[in-house]
């Protein structure tokens, strides 16, 4: 596996064009880290039950005593590591988290967002309400992707993308329906709408595009 890896940095960093006799090893290549992936997935999940386990033994010798101060602090924990179990052995769930670490950190790629299997999806920068044809319905969940190199602007201004200005203008605002939210993660229910955060859109130019990707 470390030998396929190197392998595609230097194809990478020497912008060589992969032959058709190297791209069925990618594959597998590709196929065998998900496998791994997923197999770490796994042992964790088990190494959290694991844990919650013996942290229930203490908490019900905790709870014997009369006061403790130590089992609020053994629920939270238990509680923690319940909801990472769940996550663990959610994977479109995990994959989507792993992408929008990706975001967070500035670390994706224009090839990577033109890779993911969505369809792009065009927010005006000059219009208040870009309407989706998305009506996210109880228990759905999605991830919003902006496109990394993508900008807009307002008049008089340069080049802006969809992070916003240090005052936070210019940002991408996604709404569902009414309700504004403060994550790329789309579950509230509603109409999906996207703009950017501007007090006079007529004013602003460009465009910024997004890919909605469904995770449940």
């Amino acid at each position: 596996m470390r030998f396929g890896l190197l392998l595609v940095v230097a194809l990478t960093l020497n912008a060589v064009d992969i032959s058709p006799e190297i791209q069925p090893v990618l594959t597998k290549l590709d196929l065998a880290m998900a496998d791994a992936e997923r197999a770490c997935h796994k042992a964790q999940a088990q190494a959290d039950e694991d844990a919650i386990k013996e942290l229930e033994k203490l908490l019900r010798a905790e709870r014997r005593k009369k006061t403790s101060t130590l089992a609020p602090a053994l629920v939270a924990r238990i509680e923690l590591l319940n909801r990472d179990i769940v996550k663990l052995k959610d994977e479109p769930l995990m994959r989507a988290t792993k992408l929008e670490t990706q975001i967070a950190r500035q670390e994706l790629n224009e090839e990577t967002w033109d890779a993911l299997a969505a369809q792009p999806f065009t927010v005006e920068a000059g219009e208040r309400h870009n309407r989706t044809k998305i009506t996210v319905a109880p228990g759905e969940l999605y991830l919003v992707v902006p496109h990394p190199t993508d900008t807009w602007g307002r008049k008089d201004s340069g080049k802006i993308t969809w992070r916003g200005t240090a005052d936070g203008s210019m940002k991408l605002v996604i709404r569902c329906d009414t309700t504004r939210l403060d994550s790329l993660f789309v579950s509230e229910p509603g109409l999906l709408t996207l703009s950017a955060l501007s007090e006079s859109p007529r004013d602003n130019h460009g465009s910024i595009r997004v890919k909605i990707i469904r995770v449940h």
